[in-house]
């Protein structure tokens, strides 16, 4: 057998790009915990279509994919093709996580184990409502960054800063919950989507102000000084990106103990404090934009160990009296999937 490396190298990803992307509907599900019933049958469904990939059995998967997948795959000979680089790594070895999210109208379902010629291999799955297949991958589980501050507890006391409710769109620890956590300076960032009435937008979602986070207050987790601003970086339409000036518009507070706040993605004019301003916690300091490596209206949060994005380390960041999925959380990290917003008593 081909030794681990080439082998990694080698595997065809097929996939839809799971992404918050203006025009497909968005009704945020509050992840595994939502609806148990629903839960157990999705993860019977990528189970089920797992076995059939790991067998190669071609056409008890092909007539179930979506035709413009069937048409990316290179039809029943790509799929050959991209099966037999699956069997490549071998068998399955013990018990896989899963994990099951409900997102742009999509059911993903990720399986994380080990395998004989990968110790450790992601394969997702993304189907429709109707149970049309949209994508699979199978790579090798990426890496996090690794952190001496993995256990760290977070001494600034920090409220969400967002008043009302969002949908957790990437948060926790590992990456099928949270593509940062590859990365050292956003090892423990999160992203957040405001809602309105539990939907992430109106109507079709291809103009900004379609969006529920778009020109909503960003909110000081905490007291301390403003340290970085950015306040110029045009708003993206929908589905756009700006991958040079990834933070976007943003807003960096220190609280002391080594702690500074990263809020980025804000809307292009909407930054109301400068350098070495004081803030209160919960005073309003921009509002949520589309700015940066951005692809719809959201809020990127995390915290880091200096005073410029992209600088320092990431620090995990656990927040103070908030509910999730409608449960109380004294101390917490959000998690991708919930439904979070904080409570009275974490505003003062």
């Amino acid at each position: 057998m081909d030794s681990i490396a080439p082998l990694s190298r080698r595997i065809a990803v097929r996939a839809m790009v799971l992404a918050i992307i203006a025009g497909l509907p968005f009704q945020p599900a509050a992840g595994q915990s939502a609806d148990p019933e629903k839960t157990d049958s999705a993860l019977q469904r990528g189970r089920q279509l797992t076995a059939f990939l790991l067998a190669g059995r071609i056409d008890s998967l092909f007539p179930r994919m979506a035709r413009p997948f069937q048409a990316s795959i290179g039809g029943r000979v790509g799929l050959t093709k991209f099966m037999e680089q699956v069997h490549a790594l071998g068998l399955e070895i013990g018990a896989p996580d899963e994990a099951v999210y409900r997102e742009n109208g999509t059911v993903s379902y990720y399986r994380i184990g080990e395998f004989e010629g990968l110790p450790s291999g992601t394969i997702y799955w993304a189907w429709d409502s109707a149970g049309t297949i949209q994508g699979v991958v199978v790579r090798p589980t990426p890496s996090v960054a690794s952190s001496r501050f993995a256990g760290r507890k977070t001494r600034t006391p920090l409220r969400l800063p967002f008043e009302g409710a969002a949908y957790v769109a990437w948060g926790g620890r590992a990456p099928h919950q949270n593509y940062h956590a590859v990365f050292a300076d956003q090892r423990f960032a999160s992203d957040f989507f405001l809602l309105d009435g539990g939907a992430i937008h109106r109507g079709d979602g291809t103009r900004n102000e379609d969006f529920a986070c778009f020109e909503r207050a960003i909110v000081a987790p905490a007291p301390g000084t403003v340290r970085a601003v950015l306040d110029t970086v045009a708003d993206n339409r929908p589905g756009r990106l700006n991958p040079d000036l990834p933070p976007g518009n943003h807003v960096v507070i220190e609280h002391g103990h080594g702690e500074y706040s990263v809020l980025a993605h804000l809307r292009q004019g909407s930054v109301r404090v400068r350098p070495g301003d004081r803030v209160k916690r919960g005073q309003a300091v921009g509002t949520c934009g589309n700015s940066g490596n951005s692809s719809a209206p959201h809020l990127h949060y995390h915290l880091q160990t200096r005073a410029q994005p992209g600088s320092g380390v990431g620090l995990p960041a656990q927040f103070r009296n908030y509910q999730s999925d409608g449960r109380d959380v004294p101390v917490g990290e959000p998690l991708r999937g919930q439904r979070v917003q904080a409570t009275p008593r974490s505003r003062g």
